[in-house]
């Protein structure tokens, strides 16, 4: 462990603060800072409360406008969209999906799950069992040894080939995921295994990121939380094409992600 003694701490602060005044010089500003102004990051703009309600009360046509947009959006980047009607058709999507789908590395079919409310909806601890697909939710057992527990789990999202997981938004614009991490809905799940499964209502989509963190700020019923230790931003699967420019799926990440939309508004 290193020791953080008063003469380090000092020498760190003066490297940060001539870093940042390079930066200043760079834009053109003064050597120093100073603070920001008052009301910059913590006084909703005028128009809040109508930008607010407009987002709320966004009409069924505009809804599926939005999502129309978001399934042209995601079918440039490889992100199937797929509408639902309601949780049963989603069940029998991700049925499906799990049923179709084969794994990587060898011939069992396991599957992780988040612990959110739209997920635990689907009850696929019951779908998927009566096919003999064994469903892991990522939950740790309080009755158990955390260490052992935490192992335990790695160990069970490290075996699945499909994660489920929840979002609180997808922005159409981007057909990008956006989720927050908390107990019970860890990063792995969406990042681990090979086919990420998320699944949202339609009221969840919203038309670009601008509005997202409009909301994040700015709306009761989403800034009360605040954000949480991780937030991640899913734009299609994982790829990458550094080597000789070949594309290639799944190097650091899934290599197949499914978005189902449920259609309940």
């Amino acid at each position: 462990m290193t020791r953080v003694t008063e003469e380090s701490a000092e020498k760190w602060n003066k490297a940060r603060d001539a870093f940042l005044d390079g930066i200043r010089r760079a834009l053109g500003k003064p050597p120093g800072g100073g603070p920001a102004p008052v009301g910059l990051f913590d006084t909703p703009p005028a128009d809040m409360d109508a930008q607010l309600a407009a987002i709320r009360n966004r009409t069924p046509e505009a809804r599926r406008a939005l999502l129309a947009e978001l399934i042209d959006r995601g079918a440039a980047v490889d992100l199937h969209v797929v509408p639902v009607a309601d949780t049963a058709d989603a069940a029998r999507a991700i049925r499906k999906i799990v049923a179709d789908s084969a794994p990587e590395w060898g011939d069992e079919k396991h599957v992780a799950v988040w612990d959110h409310p739209v997920v635990n909806s689907l009850d696929l601890v019951s779908v998927l069992g009566a096919d003999g697909v064994p469903v892991t939710v990522a939950v740790l057992d309080e009755a158990a040894d955390p260490a052992i527990e935490r192992v335990r789990l790695r160990k069970a999202i490290e075996a699945s080939f499909i994660g489920i997981t929840g979002a609180d938004f997808v922005a159409a614009h981007t057909a990008t995921i956006i989720a927050r991490t908390r107990p019970g809905q860890a990063r792995s799940v969406s990042l681990v295994p090979a086919i990420h499964i998320a699944v949202v209502t339609i009221d969840q989509v919203a038309a670009d990121l601008g509005e997202v963190y409009t909301r994040l700020q700015w709306d009761p019923a989403v800034a009360d939380e605040g954000l949480t230790h991780c937030m991640t931003f899913i734009s299609a699967p994982s790829k990458t094409g550094d080597i000789e420019l070949v594309m290639v799926h799944g190097a650091h990440g899934p290599r197949e992600v499914h978005l189902l939309i449920i259609d309940k508004k």
